[in-house]
């Protein structure tokens, strides 16, 4: 008989399917940069004029309200290098909300006097303000027949010239020597809103007392009743900020707003209140 065949091979288990790979998490997409980006872009463009605020630096206080011209910005520490004007040469570091947009204290059509120019011959001449650049801080105004492009804080308020003298009804009693329209009445309606007065004394209490020239009478009014003429000089007193207390200046505007005067001081502006605003009294005039 014929040998038996070997009996076939066994096929060899079948290998099992390789598991699935576990998919890697896909790599998120890099955070976008645009709010960082943002955060970094200079508010305040190298070039542009600023007015300084908020310094609390010993060194630095003198120049709060001044204006400043922005000279080069660092994105790492999102903080500015400013000079002061007029310009020492003394770069300061500054933050963004130490800074804010010039506002223009002299409306189109308005005149001014032009100080500190480097052409002599335009100081102390009046002008007519045409426009005013926020970016460099500057008007166009109109002096000598030609337009000429003069810096914000060579200009100021020309002074207010006395009221003729008036003598009160009653008899005896006598005007201020020098009776200026320092003040006007507001905020109390009838036939003295708006009224032009002096002062002629402060009392020391919550009222004023002022002259009217026109109406030939005395009045006592609380300070918020009135309102300083632009232009006129003014002693600051008794605000927190004692480095202006003692000092005067002109008036720049009244601020219906907040109520305030804007006051130029040092070549800065402030925004002040009545009450801590004083100006020369004259002779006092008994109570008509």
């Amino acid at each position: 008989p014929a040998p038996p065949r070997p009996a076939p091979p066994r096929p060899a288990p079948p290998r099992p399917a390789p598991a699935p790979a576990t998919p890697s998490p896909p790599t998120p997409p890099p955070a976008s940069s645009a709010g960082s980006d943002a955060a970094r872009q200079p508010l305040f463009q190298p070039g542009r004029v600023v007015v300084l605020q908020g310094l609390e630096a010993a060194f630095q206080k003198s120049v709060n309200g001044k204006f400043a011209l922005v000279r080069s910005f660092n994105p790492t520490t999102n903080k500015y290098k400013v000079i002061a004007l007029p310009a020492t040469g003394e770069q300061i570091t500054v933050e963004a909300r130490n800074m804010s947009t010039p506002v223009p204290a002299f409306a189109p059509g308005a005149t001014a006097l032009i100080r500190d120019e480097t052409d002599a011959d335009l100081n102390g001449r009046t002008c007519t303000v045409e426009s005013f650049d926020d970016r460099r801080a500057t008007y166009v105004v109109q002096v000598l027949g030609e337009s000429r492009v003069i810096e914000a804080h060579k200009l100021e308020h020309q002074r207010t010239q006395p009221v003729p003298e008036a003598r009160p009804v009653a008899s005896g009693s006598a005007t201020p020597a020098s009776a200026v329209a320092q003040l006007q009445i507001v905020g109390v309606g009838g036939p003295l809103e708006g009224a032009a007065c002096a002062l002629t004394a402060v009392n020391g209490g919550p009222h004023w007392t002022v002259w009217l020239p026109t109406h030939r009478q005395t009045v006592h009014l609380p300070p918020d009743k009135l309102r300083f003429v632009d232009g006129v000089a003014v002693q600051v007193v008794g605000t927190e900020r004692t480095d202006i207390n003692g000092k005067t200046g002109p008036v720049v505007r009244y601020d219906t707003t907040s109520g305030r005067h804007i006051v130029a001081i040092d070549g800065a502006q402030y925004s002040i209140r009545t009450a801590s605003l004083h100006v020369p009294v004259a002779a006092a005039v008994p109570s008509a």
